[in-house]
């Protein structure tokens, strides 16, 4: 049987339950934080995802991509198991500027979804060249995140 770390190949989060696996493969730690948000980042008083709000306020900075564009993700709306994955994915990074180098590409697919579920609203305020742009911005780095 191939192993990689002792763990069994065939332990694939993508094809056992849930509760007998040990490795999520990147694309499942982006459904897994990308689903937490979508859940847990309503907020009440707005009656409104708060991650959607934010690309829609961002959009135009994010457009013309401003460096300092942040957008803010917080642990609260994470949940435990994604929490306990993400801290397993950096386990080996050294300094807060390596966990975000191997999250780039994680947050930057989380990042292009969100702006996925906004786009209606986006389409809706502004411009035939703001449509035109719109498939760019899957190519904005990641470093425009905030955990």
């Amino acid at each position: 049987m191939s192993t990689i770390n002792n763990i069994s190949i065939n332990n694939n989060k993508d094809f056992d339950v849930e509760d007998d696996v040990d490795i999520w493969t990147p694309s499942r730690m982006v459904d897994s934080i990308f689903n937490d948000i979508m859940e847990n980042g309503y907020d009440d008083i707005l009656k409104f995802n708060k991650y959607i709000l934010q690309i829609i306020k961002k959009y135009k900075f994010i457009r013309i991509k401003a460096e300092e564009t942040r957008i803010e993700i917080s642990f609260r709306d994470l949940n435990n198991n994604t929490l306990d994955q993400i801290t397993e994915y950096t386990v080996d990074c050294k300094t807060a500027e390596d966990k975000y180098a191997r999250l780039d590409g994680i947050i930057a697919e989380v990042i292009a979804r969100i702006l996925k579920q906004a786009e209606p609203i986006i389409l809706s305020s502004y411009t035939d060249e703001s449509r035109r742009s719109m498939a760019k911005v899957a190519q904005w780095g990641s470093r425009g995140y905030f955990l």
